[in-house]
C-alpha cells in the first residue's frame, strides 16, 4: 500500500461537519463515509465502511478536545 498523505487528499470541504452530537459510533461512520465520497476522497464508500469497522474492531479510537 503506498503511503497516503492527508493533506494531499482531505480537503478543507470534505472535513465540515455541521452536525448534531451523534446517536451512535455507526451514525457517525456512515456520515463521514458520505462526506469523503462526495468529496472524491474515497471511491468506494462500501470499503471504507467495511475498513472502518475493522479497525474499531480492534480497539476503539477516542478523540477528546477538553
Amino acid at each position: 500500500m503506498a503511503d497516503i498523505q492527508l493533506g494531499n487528499v482531505l480537503t478543507k470541504e470534505a472535513m465540515i461537519l455541521d452536525h448534531t452530537p451523534f446517536n451512535s459510533k455507526e451514525e457517525m461512520f456512515q456520515l463521514l463515509s458520505e462526506k469523503f465520497f462526495e468529496a472524491g476522497v474515497i471511491t468506494n464508500q462500501q470499503a471504507y465502511l467495511t475498513a472502518l469497522r475493522e479497525r474499531e474492531a480492534m480497539g476503539p479510537t477516542s478523540c477528546s478536545y477538553q
